[in-house]
């Protein structure tokens, strides 16, 4: 009975340690693993997907079609074109996507699929274009900026209570290289002009 039960033993911790380890690997590339946890055994598949000139579009922890974990996407270039994480098929968490020229395009945070918190918008150039937050499923809320891409202020809206109640736009008016002036126009939520 002795010599069973530590047979046992040593059977169940050499499992365990394997567990930990197991890989399923075709054409000596890991497709899955098994990732032990204390009283459960998660297997974390890998996917990649192809463009027809064999350069990787996209890779990511799950399936092609259910998604549950980190994911890139790829440009035909080979540059990154999205990253950010997954769960139960949607997007969760911070999110970064790039322009075809490797510059960040936006970030921006997702919960269940839905645009939620800080989000960033950027130029080509890497100028940023617009910042703000959304609450719920894509309800802008706050301050929001828009700028040019030069940096300058181009409009500014203010969100309450997921309504527009303000709109400024500052215009640029008969400025000079050296003595640059700006008109700023605050308009209502229905787009009437209010002051000049």
């Amino acid at each position: 009975m002795y010599s069973i039960s530590i047979l046992f033993l040593v059977l169940f911790s050499f499992c365990s340690v394997q567990a930990q380890g197991i890989g399923h690997y075709v054409n000596n590339k890991l497709k899955s693993k098994l990732k032990y946890q204390p009283q459960t055994i998660v297997e974390e598949t890998f996917f990649k997907t192809y463009y027809a000139d064999g350069k990787i579009k996209e890779e990511g922890i799950g399936k092609s079609d259910q998604r549950n974990g980190a994911y890139k996407s790829y440009y035909k270039n080979g540059l990154l074109e999205s990253e950010g994480h997954y769960k139960d098929n949607k997007r969760k968490g911070f999110w970064i996507f790039y322009y075809e020229n490797g510059q960040v395009k936006s970030r921006e945070n997702y919960k269940y699929g839905e645009l939620r918190g800080h989000f960033r918008s950027y130029y080509p150039s890497g100028q940023l274009k617009a910042k703000g937050n959304f609450i719920d499923i894509a309800e802008p809320q706050g301050i929001w900026k828009f700028y040019f891409p030069s940096g300058e202020l181009k409009e500014e809206h203010e969100y309450r209570d997921k309504t527009l109640v303000s709109h400024k736009s500052f215009e640029e008016i008969r400025s000079t290289p050296k003595y640059p002036q700006k008109e700023v126009c605050i308009y209502t939520p229905l787009s009437r002009l209010i002051s000049k």
